[in-house]
């Protein structure tokens, strides 16, 4: 059973992206209390811009204070909007100077399909290069643009800042999930140039829909991935006029096919206005317990729903296996024999550093999680067939 605020939220996307009238019902049931509940919801799922300008459109007089939080949040969205699209060109100016072959990815992509591009909010920028063109990249991007490293050189991307924009470069688009890997290191192939000559490159329509999905189901087995993904999926099907065709050979071969129908059943449910069914009220209910990046919660339950045993899952995580060591320090390929100092510079990271708080709360919950919300948030995921 959909609850009065999903219901409220849901109409008002639908203004704001489909452009469809808010009808009677919903206009009366937006008082003072609602609406202030609806800014908090929205808020965590970064779509508090799209109820704001939804409520404004229909001519919904807010209280002042919250209708203030609400402009701010649609011109916030808009500069961020506009701040990254300059970036980018500034960027693949250069990556096509460069001769440096270079995919956007992700919100770049999804925001001309918008009504208004600021609908579609990103924090960051995300480009895909050759892993054999990374370092000339970056040294182009700090050298030509100033960009400076951040130093956060991970298993699938390095980052670079310049100013408030946080560029993520990637040199693959793996989930460390093996099933989905498979699928995603081929994205070469599935790639064409913007124009002839050119360095730009795009991901084809079909293949771009398989990583749209498999994103968000990386995401929705780590403890959420909030309400946008379903919204590109929706847009993105709409515009594209795809009807009801998915990537079917794709999703199969990555063990997809479940959750992308399940996915897009929602997402007809939340903007085509379609029946729910048990498992997408479910997802649902997952969906909107997590913001935009999911919970902690969440993530600890759905990992120990993997793992028989609290005691299993906590050692696990404090002695990660060599293969996943080997992930987060490389080194450990070429040195095997360096793994127990490796093991030592986790955990004083994980004591000691800027995510200190994070592993505290993880362990925390990892020993009161209650076994109901273990099974039920376990049940879904094998009911949508998702490995984790």
């Amino acid at each position: 059973m959909q609850t009065e605020n999903a219901r409220l939220l849901f109409a008002l996307l639908r203004s704001g992206v489909c452009g469809e009238p808010l009808d009677a019902p919903t206009l009366g049931a937006l008082t003072p209390d609602s609406i202030r509940e609806l800014y908090e919801l929205s808020k965590a799922h970064d779509l508090a811009h799209v109820v704001g300008y939804a409520l404004e459109s229909a001519g919904v007089n807010c209280e002042e204070e919250i209708g203030s939080k609400f402009k701010k949040q649609q011109m916030l969205a808009i500069y961020r909007c506009e701040r990254l699209r300059c970036e980018l060109e500034r960027i693949c100016a250069v990556l096509e100077e460069e001769k440096i072959v270079h995919v956007p990815l992700k919100g770049a992509v999804m925001r001309p399909l918008y009504p208004q591009p600021w609908m579609r909010t990103s924090c960051d920028i995300d480009l895909l290069v050759r892993e054999e063109d990374l370092d000339r990249a970056v040294s182009s991007l700090i050298s030509r643009l100033g960009y400076t490293d951040g130093r956060v050189r991970g298993e699938h991307h390095t980052v670079l800042f310049y100013g408030s924009v946080h560029l993520e470069l990637h040199y693959n688009i793996r989930k460390s999930i093996e099933t989905l890997d498979g699928v995603l290191s081929r994205v070469w192939e599935y790639v064409y140039p913007e124009k002839e000559g050119g360095y730009t490159f795009f991901q084809s329509d079909e293949y771009f829909l398989f990583h749209l999905i498999a994103h968000a189901a990386s995401h929705f087995v780590r403890g959420g991935c909030g309400i946008r993904p379903f919204m590109d999926l929706w847009v993105f099907r709409q515009k594209k006029n795809t009807g009801g065709n998915l990537p079917e050979e794709l999703l199969e071969e990555a063990g997809l096919t479940v959750f992308a129908r399940e996915a897009s059943a929602l997402s007809e449910a939340w903007f085509s206005k379609a029946e729910y069914s048990d498992m997408t009220a479910r997802m649902e209910r997952y969906v909107l317990s997590g913001g935009v990046y999911g919970t902690v919660e969440n993530t600890v339950a759905i990992r120990q729903s993997a793992r028989p045993g609290k005691m299993r899952y906590i050692a696990e995580r404090i002695f990660p296996s060599v293969d996943t060591m080997k992930k987060i320090y490389p080194i450990l390929e070429e040195y095997p024999a360096l793994c127990p100092f490796c093991y030592a510079a986790r955990w004083c990271r994980s004591l000691f550093g800027k995510n200190r708080a994070n592993a505290l709360y993880e362990l925390r919950y990892s020993v009161k999680m209650s076994r109901d919300r273990i099974g039920k948030l376990g049940a879904l995921c094998d009911d949508l067939q998702l490995h984790r």
